[in-house]
């Protein structure tokens, strides 16, 4: 089984859970094999093909919170202060 471009060895006893695209065949009785792109899967509760944001540092995360944060404390600190000096406010482009 490769996961993320490693491989590693399936046991009987591990419990996997995989969301994509999979197509199933059986290779003789006992065994069925299946080959595709999981968009999530995990192997025994723990998730084996992370995302980008959880392949992030917790630096990089509070960084990328607190950016996201503090733009959006910008923005409604511009419209509360447009609100309360009671300015007309045109969302529309001026025709001429």
């Amino acid at each position: 089984m490769d996961v993320d471009k490693t491989s590693t060895t399936p046991r009987p006893i591990d419990e996997y859970h995989a969301f994509g695209e999979f197509v199933g065949s059986f290779e003789n009785a006992p065994r069925v094999r299946f080959a595709g792109i999981a968009k999530a899967f995990w192997k025994n509760g723990a998730r084996e093909n992370p995302t980008k944001w959880e392949k992030l540092g917790w630096e990089q995360r509070t960084a990328i919170v607190t950016a996201i944060f503090s733009m959006m404390a910008a923005l409604v600190g511009y419209v509360a202060k447009r609100i309360r000096s009671d300015v007309e406010i045109d969302w529309r482009p001026h025709l001429r």
